[in-house]
């Protein structure tokens, strides 16, 4: 899914509001939000999805913290 590049606009979206908030963050990511990550792809979701698939959808986990936790043997998301 990180080649999934399906949320460019989200991404856009991100960058725009972050350029504006928070420029700081910005710099230290290379200037741009990235439609890779898992915040393009949850607000994509968010917006596309049928309604009771998003209130029927208990957690969002990015992959990476999902194996580390699995290691080290946390099964619950909160």
């Amino acid at each position: 899914m990180w080649k999934d590049h399906t949320s460019y606009k989200e991404a856009e979206e991100i960058t725009k509001m972050a350029a504006w908030k928070l420029p700081h963050y910005l710099e230290r990511i290379g200037g741009t939000y990235s439609s890779e990550w898992s915040l393009a792809k949850l607000l994509r979701f968010v917006r596309r999805a049928p309604k009771q698939v998003v209130k029927a959808t208990a957690a969002w986990v990015e992959i990476g913290d999902y194996i580390t936790a699995m290691l080290i043997g946390c099964t619950d998301p909160e």
